[in-house]
């Protein structure tokens, strides 16, 4: 989902009651061991982290958008991926 205009907008999400919970791939994955995950997917620790760095903590929400979305909104002090909260 993206919010194609400028002004705020709200998510509104709902689970069924057979799967009252979600799962956050990424930042799963990145709790294992850092030496199977180099390995996995070819990269340093110095690597690794920048990525980690990257992905946003559970329960943040949405992300700020795009560079392109954050120029076209006027948005220049805001980084692109950023959590939005």
């Amino acid at each position: 989902m993206v919010n194609t205009g400028c002004g705020n907008a709200q998510l509104v999400s709902a689970l069924n009651a057979e799967n009252a919970g979600t799962l956050n791939a990424a930042n799963n994955f990145y709790r294992l061991n850092d030496e199977i995950i180099g390995t996995v997917l070819g990269q340093s620790n110095t690597q690794l982290n920048d990525t980690l760095n990257q992905i946003p903590v559970i329960g943040t929400g949405s992300n700020a958008g795009s560079a392109e979305c954050l120029k076209r909104c006027g948005l220049t002090n805001v980084k692109p991926g950023s959590s939005s909260d």
